[in-house]
């Protein structure tokens, strides 16, 4: 039987993940018994539950957090059943919305959103959940309810970066196509006048690029060194002969 549901609230335990193997102790407390799930992938530790499931350790890391990263749906709800602030942040500003983002598991967001998590936080750098592409492991399955839950899609990461950007720079075309379907602006630049366009032409993201000239995508726009998306494409070390061909093709039939 699954250890949740031989637990009642009369045993006051509260279920708290950790990251799995190697794990021998969190917020500060060796952990005195472990219960191997998901094929070895979690440790569950079992507390009483005097001790709040925001108890976090020294990076400011919590239950709620951890669980988030880990897509287990069944601890996140628990976790926030038993009154674990859904907006609490570690030490680099991150939420368990953040954290929901390195898992692969929608409906963790979906929960999370569900409870009042703020889509618009942002972490110590500056990104919102959305936006943090840079991280191992995001998850792109997750963007589609942030999306939805109204996270500003206009708003700039910080050197001017857009969601928009950072999609093209994730090579998502379908990404790509949602963020512009929601509002996203195609023409929006960053501090150095870049646009998703010259992005897609300088990292040679040809599919990115069509569903952008489709949307409305300018091809005259230019960037603070005054080139625009063709001077990049012809610059590019990264396109094949034949991709800046196809490249050079796309942009003459929307000329």
């Amino acid at each position: 039987m699954h250890v949740l549901r031989t637990m009642t609230r009369k045993s006051k335990i509260l279920i708290v993940v950790l990251a799995a193997c190697g794990v021998t102790a969190i917020i500060g407390y060796a952990i005195p018994s472990v219960l191997i799930a998901k094929a070895g992938r979690l440790a569950v530790l079992v507390f009483k539950l005097g001790k709040s499931p925001d108890t976090c350790n020294r990076a400011g890391v919590c239950p709620l957090m951890i669980a988030a990263a880990e897509s287990n749906v069944e601890l996140v709800s628990t976790l926030l059943g038993e009154g674990a602030a859904v907006n609490k942040r570690d030490s680099e500003g991150r939420t368990a919305l953040h954290f929901a983002m390195f898992g692969d598991n929608p409906e963790v967001v979906r929960i999370l959103l569900r409870a009042g998590a703020d889509p618009n936080l942002r972490n110590a750098s500056g990104f919102t959940p959305l936006s943090s592409f840079d991280e191992p492991h995001y998850c792109y399955l997750c963007a589609e309810p942030l999306i939805l839950a109204g996270t500003d899609l206009q708003a700039r990461e910080p050197g001017g970066y857009s969601i928009l950007m950072a999609a093209v720079s994730a090579d998502d075309p379908p990404l790509v196509k949602m963020l512009i379907a929601r509002g996203a602006n195609p023409n929006q630049a960053d501090d150095g006048g870049k646009t998703a366009l010259i992005l897609a032409a300088q990292l040679g993201r040809i599919e990115a690029a069509k569903e952008l000239i489709n949307a409305g995508a300018s091809l005259e726009l230019k960037d603070g060194a005054g080139k625009d998306a063709a001077q990049y494409a012809r610059e590019s070390t990264i396109l094949t002969p034949d991709e800046k061909r196809a490249f050079f093709d796309l942009l003459s039939k929307h000329k």
